[in-house]
């Protein structure tokens, strides 16, 4: 668990397939997204999918994001390893909260605290992938001292996505 003045960041349950679905089948949360809105049974595979990094050494995996003293997740932070166009020692950064979270810096507080770690994680350098008309999120990684470094066209996609990076260890952010 890692806390900030303002959040929880937990390992996800199975009983957080509630919240999952609230978030993942939000058109607006999911407004960048290939897949769009989720179904039940998609929702359950990412559950069971967050659920699985648990063995995961912090901060790699997939954290729910909860806001005191609330005890229902409003979002996500992931730091992972597996997608396979990454190099060996660099991690996919991910995050979406639900839209009454955005606008108040709890998604900036919640990445900074999981970015902050990685110096201690053996990563060389985070990678974060933002459709360029999400303006919000790269506002975020801006501020969290992402660069962007290229683009990049991945499966299912019809336009390439921005790629932007940091190195593990920078600070900031």
């Amino acid at each position: 668990m890692i806390e900030t003045g303002r959040l929880i960041l937990r390992r996800f349950r199975q009983t957080d397939l509630p919240q999952v679905e609230t978030l993942l089948r939000n058109a607006d949360v999911m407004r960048f997204s290939e897949a769009g809105p989720l179904s039940h049974d998609a929702c359950q595979r990412w559950l069971q999918g967050a659920v699985d990094t648990t063995g995961s050494p912090p901060p790699l995996g997939v954290f729910a994001l909860e806001v005191k003293p609330h005890q229902a997740p409003v979002g996500y932070v992931s730091l992972r390893k597996d997608p396979p166009y990454l190099e060996r020692n660099e991690a996919e950064f991910g995050i979406r909260v639900l839209p009454h979270i955005w606008g108040k810096g709890m998604a900036f507080e919640a990445a900074r605290a999981v970015i902050a770690m990685t110096a201690n994680a053996a990563l060389t350098r985070i990678v974060a992938h933002v459709d360029p008309q999400n303006m919000r999120s790269i506002r975020l990684i801006e501020l969290l001292g992402f660069a962007r470094c290229g683009e990049v066209m991945l499966p299912g996609y019809d336009h390439p996505d921005l790629v932007f990076s940091r190195t593990a260890e920078q600070k900031g952010g």
